[in-house]
């Protein structure tokens, strides 16, 4: 049977998971994406994942699903932009599925609706306040008047008064994010929602990130703040909210502003802006008492990034590092309850996922709850649902999938035991008032920097230092279960090995190899697909560059995770995060000599793929290597890091990419050297890596070399990625058309949409 990953219609039209959501109490919906009727696009739909029978999809139709939060019921809250009578305009509404019956629109803000948590009986999300709106008696009227003038007059301009104006792939929009919750509580099926609707008010500043209680009574939220020199940083507020007033008192509340709690108390400040730091909000324990923190430091010139795990107790204001960044760069953390929590981390080309037992006064203990060496997956968005966890899990060989397992089999309290702890970090007064920060190094630490790869013979993890026990229960770690009837079969046309080998420095490197079945002795012609970020790992299935359509046709594809990668400690972090085109060059070539000298690697037929960050390389390879590669494919790339700099959205990149970054590793500067043709591929929605750089980069390309071949793949409606189902496959059709010419020595063939 031919695989769906062979051919590039067949892949673009797989249905895909693409989210899940669940509630403590247990139920689960997964978010199934899949080709609207007409093949025009993609619809994300929900599906119910019982934790036994089989799955049941839950809505239906060309109008998909936005976001979903499940209720303890199993009534599940989503948004969507489907039409409703009387109201042509489309935006993302607020809608319930109640557990029995048809979904019923509930609330219409002018602004759309996004990013739903729940607390409590307050259902919190976010939708946007014009300036002009803020303060107003009614806000939510005000605002829906300014919308429907700026509609009728046709008005699209935009005023800003700081950085940035940008993100990814849209504007930021005139009526700015503001956080708002909804007194589910209030309501019965013929109320005006709007009446229960409330506005959190915080100090200026732009919304980042929020948490909120577990009863609703506080958020804590991130604010953006421009500095001195247009870069932006963010403080952290713990921001009080009002007890929910009795039926009787409900009038007490007549418009829709918090700004000033009643009742509730100040907006705390618990970390001010610094350059140095960022700090933001997670989850909140069970019981309220603490709250998972994410400490960022910021890439600047001389000073590398680097993520680590805090949490705050919001009694004494202490905080304690938990997950620190020297060997694991931990995210997306979840309460299991009161005393401990789980986590995701990159692992050595995989994934891990982490349970982090930390009790009151206790020592903090890190354990392996699932993955890490010894197996080929990685996890992302770990719920607790009932006494499960659910989880996405995917590698290179399988798309996507729902898991399920016991929450039981994490911990201690079924024989889990740690062989190392460490002992509790922490410092007084690090959230007070003021936002005082205690001092710590911003250096990481020496010790533990290193990870093994070495896997028990149970295929328990085994992690070099103190920081991550050993699984010493009775045999392997639980194997989670997939959920069956979400994804169908995706087999794919081949096979993964591993590459390992020694770099310049003496670090051990390591790479995927997708191959071909078969071992007929061919020698296979070479792709190099290297990753974005630069923090990041080829460790999963991407529908975006995945390398099967590629193998189906002959190719073996490198997958290389070099200086900059994550899930190999903060040493591999600091080893490239002051020379783009350094280590991680050097790394990147290592590993391709290291394949190239396999016996059924063709040393000849070779090329060098890589979008973002990977497109930077690719163009720092195209002007450093010669003719060691008879094409690149250079996707949403980096060329001139003097004026990527100054348009971004991201200010980050303002500091860590110049002037030194940009003095010596900007590609544009060797554009004479390039001798073999570049396909051009950039998105005009693109604000991250902005079309600009690919505009520059094929100006150059045609005033600067005499190679022939050279062409530009342009998406006038496509941003960083391409997501729409006719252009992912064009963009599959013309990559591997350009393959075929320069690699193969084929005909070119113009992909039949290009017309």
């Amino acid at each position: 049977m031919t695989s769906r990953c062979s051919h590039p219609a067949d892949l673009v039209a797989t249905p895909r998971l693409t989210g899940l959501a669940a509630h403590r109490k247990g139920p689960v919906v997964a978010l199934r994406q899949e080709l609207s009727s007409d093949g025009t696009r993609y619809v994300t739909h929900l599906w119910a994942a019982p934790a036994s029978g089989e799955t049941t999809r839950l809505t239906h139709g060309d109008h998909g699903v936005k976001e979903a939060c499940p209720t303890a019921s199993g009534a599940v809250w989503f948004t969507s932009d489907r039409p409703v009578a009387g109201d042509d305009e489309k935006r993302t509404r607020l809608w319930l599925l109640p557990v029995h019956g048809e979904a019923r629109v509930v609330l219409d803000m002018p602004e759309g609706i996004s990013r739903l948590r729940l607390g409590g009986d307050r259902l919190f999300f976010v939708s946007g306040l014009y300036p002009a709106a803020r303060g107003a008696r009614d806000e939510i009227a005000r605002t829906c008047e300014i919308h429907d003038r700026r509609e009728d007059t046709g008005a699209s301009a935009i005023l800003y008064d700081r950085s940035p104006i940008r993100f990814w792939d849209h504007d930021l929009p005139a009526a700015e994010d503001a956080l708002w919750f909804l007194d589910t509580a209030a309501l019965t099926s013929d109320d005006d929602a709007v009446t229960a609707v409330r506005r959190v008010g915080f100090p200026a500043g732009r919304l980042h990130e929020f948490s909120a209680a577990p009863d609703g009574t506080w958020v804590l939220a991130e604010t953006a703040v421009l500095l001195d020199g247009g870069v932006e940083r963010s403080r952290l507020w713990r921001v009080p909210l009002p007890a929910v007033p009795s039926e009787t008192d409900r009038t007490a509340w007549p418009d829709h502003s918090l700004e000033s709690p009643a009742g509730g108390g100040e907006a705390e400040l618990l970390h001010d802006c610094s350059l140095t730091d960022q700090w933001s909000p997670g989850a909140v324990s069970p019981d309220g008492s603490r709250v998972v923190l994410t400490r960022h430091r910021a890439w600047r010139d001389g000073v590398n990034m680097a993520l680590s795990l805090w949490l705050l107790d919001l009694h004494s204001g202490e905080e304690t590092e938990v997950v620190p960044w020297n060997e694991h760069w931990a995210q997306d953390a979840e309460w299991l309850d009161d005393d401990s929590l789980v986590c995701t981390a990159d692992h050595r080309g995989r994934g891990i996922v982490l349970r982090v037992s930390c009790p009151y006064g206790g020592a903090v203990r890190i354990e392996t709850a699932a993955g890490g060496s010894g197996q080929d997956w990685t996890y992302s968005t770990v719920r607790v649902a009932g006494g499960d966890l659910v989880a996405l899990r995917a590698s290179y060989a399988h798309p996507p999938e729902l898991v399920r397992w016991s929450a039981a089999g994490t911990g201690a309290d079924d024989g889990a035991r740690a062989s190392s702890s460490i002992g509790a970090e922490s410092s007084a007064g690090a959230a007070s008032a003021s936002g005082a920060e205690s001092e710590r190094s911003a250096e990481p630490s020496a010790a533990g920097a290193s990870v093994s790869g070495a896997a028990s013979s149970t295929g328990a993890e085994l992690t070099a230092g103190a920081r991550t026990a050993v699984w010493d229960g009775p045999g392997p770690l639980p194997e989670p279960e997939a959920a069956p009837g979400l994804v169908p079969d995706a087999a794919v046309p081949g096979r993964l090995e591993e590459v390992t080998t020694t770099a310049e420095d003496g670090t051990e490197i390591r790479a995927w190899l997708a191959l071909p079945d078969g071992g007929d002795g061919a020698r296979h012609p070479l792709l190099v697909f290297v990753h974005g970020g630069p923090w990041g790992s080829s460790n999963q299935w991407s529908w975006r560059w995945n390398p099967w359509p590629f193998v189906a046709r002959g190719y073996a594809v490198l997958l290389p995770d070099p200086a900059i990668s994550t899930g190999y400690g903060q040493v591999m972090i600091e080893r490239g995060q002051q020379e783009l085109g350094g280590a991680p060059f050097t790394d990147v070539m290592t590993l391709v000599d290291a394949s190239t000298a396999r016996a059924d690697i063709d040393p000849e037929r070779q090329a060098l793929l890589g979008g973002s960050y990977g497109g930077y390389m690719a163009n720092w390879v195209a002007t450093q290597t010669g003719e060691r590669f008879r094409c690149i494919v250079t996707h949403a790339s980096l060329w001139n890091l003097d004026s990527m700099t100054a348009t971004t959205d991201n200010t980050v990149w303002r500091e860590a990419l110049g002037p030194q970054q940009a003095a010596t590793y900007s590609p544009h500067r060797f554009v004479e050297r390039i001798r073999v043709p570049l396909l051009v591929i950039h998105g005009d929605k693109d604000y991250r890596v902005p079309v600009s750089q690919g505009l520059e980069l094929w100006a150059d390309l045609q005033r600067s070399t005499t190679v022939e071949g050279h062409r530009f793949l342009y998406y006038p409606d496509e941003g960083h990625w391409i997501l729409k189902p006719a252009n992912s496959r064009t963009w599959y059709e013309t990559v591997l058309a350009f393959l075929a010419e320069h690699v193969l020595g084929e005909p070119w063939q113009r992909p039949e949409l290009l017309g």
